[in-house]
């Protein structure tokens, strides 16, 4: 069942696949800044920590840990 950006389900709570592309969106976007010069390092921290504690109220650790291995790569 669809709430809020996610997907409850019995057993577990999942990002729903909005979510997910907007997670990866902003992630990306909030980088470009960072490494443009735009945002000092600390306003990059106040930018993803929020969007990021988001996602921990999901089962989606493997889901985070991916979008920064690709952007690793």
């Amino acid at each position: 069942m669809p709430f809020l950006g996610y997907l409850l389900y019995p057993e577990t709570t999942r990002l729903a696949k909005r979510s997910r592309r907007r997670y990866i969106q902003k992630i990306r976007d909030y980088t470009q800044r960072l490494e443009k010069g735009i945002w000092s390092q600390r306003e990059y921290q106040s930018h993803v920590t929020p969007l990021t504690a988001f996602t921990q109220h999901a089962d989606a650790k493997a889901f985070r840990m991916s979008v920064f291995q690709r952007m690793l790569e």
